[in-house]
């Protein structure tokens, strides 16, 4: 699974973030494509 997250709190202020299936998780900087959008979410 890939997320897109945008935010001054991260590494870099846009990432991607890859899960893959036993749970482990791993970065990458900037906007990895191609882009299947499932939902967005917004948290304060």
């Amino acid at each position: 699974m890939k997320y897109i997250e945008f935010g001054l709190g991260n590494r870099w202020l846009i990432r991607t973030e890859f899960e893959n299936e036993d749970r482990t998780e791993y970065e990458k900087k900037g906007i990895d494509f191609p882009i299947y959008f499932h939902s967005f979410y917004y948290s304060s």
